[in-house]
This record gives C-alpha cells, structure tokens and sequence, in this order.
C-alpha cells in the first residue's frame, strides 16, 4: 500500500483525520489493549488497495465457507469481515503521520487487536472520509440546507428508508454536527 505524502520539508504530514478508540474498541483477549484513549490517524484508500480489499474478502469467504457463495448471508459476512479488516489496515495510520501505519503488520493485526464495534467504527470513518475527501461529492446548496431542516424538523428524513442506511445516516449527521462544534451535551 503505497501512501505519497511525505512534504518536500520532511516535515511529516498529518492524516485528514484523527479518530480516538476506547479501550473498548479493542478485543479482550488482544494482549496489548490499550488502558487509555487510543488515537488513530485515518487517510485516504487507493483505488488499488479497494480492489485488493475485495480480492481478500472474496478468497476469505471462499476458504471459510467452500460451499458457499456470495449471496448467501454467512459467506456475505465473511466477505465483509475481511473486506472492512483490510480497508482498515489500509486506511489507518499513526495520528502525527500519514505515512506511517498504526500497527506492524496491519494486515494481521487489525483482525487480533479490534472488537467487532471497533473495526465497524474505523470503517465508517474511513468510508466517511472516501466521501467528504472527494471531488466528486457534492455540496450541499442553500436549498438543500432549508429542505433537509424541513426533513428532519417533520421527521420525514428516514422514514421508509432500510434499516442499514438510516443507521449510516444518522452517523453522518452526528458527524456532521459534531464537526460543526454546535452540539449540545
């Protein structure tokens, strides 16, 4: 996985985003749990570690379920496990460096060291910033603004919408407003 980010100064550069993982986050049995927060630099995913994301995912599945094939909702979960696993370790790096990984070895870390909530919080948060980081995500407009408080002022935003995407919904807009600074509480 190559990162392309060291500054001509050989100052390092630090990641679009810095997330901070409870001890919880972590396994029980992951020998060294962190007792205090944990802060992890999160960075931008190469298309080519995307696609070998999948690859790992597909072999995964394919070797803990032989009799299975996507579709089926076991190996469909194996495939995300190793999928998210992967992007993970792809997609995290040290909070002060972007060019650097979180953990040795990620690729055999990430699936000892994270509690399933762990590895699901640091996905999303790799996913939100695939989205926010690119060119080709539109911002919202005035109007969009005045129609998505309307949405949510009725109750209307996630009515009829599958389970899944609501929960991904509310987590960008708790981002969202956490990123504002106008949270209350």
């Amino acid at each position: 996985m190559a990162v392309w980010s060291q500054a001509a100064d050989g100052v390092p550069w630090r990641p679009p985003a810095v997330v901070t993982l409870q001890p919880n986050a972590f396994a029980s049995t992951y020998v060294d749990r962190p007792r205090d927060p944990f802060p992890v630099g999160i960075r931008i995913i190469a298309e080519g570690d995307l696609q070998g994301a999948r690859a790992v995912g597909q072999q995964k599945a394919d070797r803990l379920h032989p009799g299975l094939s996507a579709g089926d909702p076991i190996w469909d979960e194996a495939y995300n496990q190793a999928l998210m696993h992967h992007a993970i370790a792809a997609g995290t790096c040290m909070p002060d460096d972007v060019d650097q990984p979180r953990w040795e070895m990620a690729d055999d870390m990430v699936p000892r060291a994270l509690s399933p909530a762990g590895a699901a919080r640091l996905f999303d948060e790799i996913e939100m910033l695939q989205i926010v980081d690119s060119p080709l995500s539109p911002e919202v407009t005035r109007e969009d603004e005045e129609h998505l408080a309307r949405l949510l002022g009725s109750g209307e935003l996630l009515t009829d919408v599958p389970a899944g995407d609501a929960r991904w919904m509310r987590r960008m807009l708790r981002a969202v407003l956490d990123r504002s600074g106008k949270r209350e509480g």
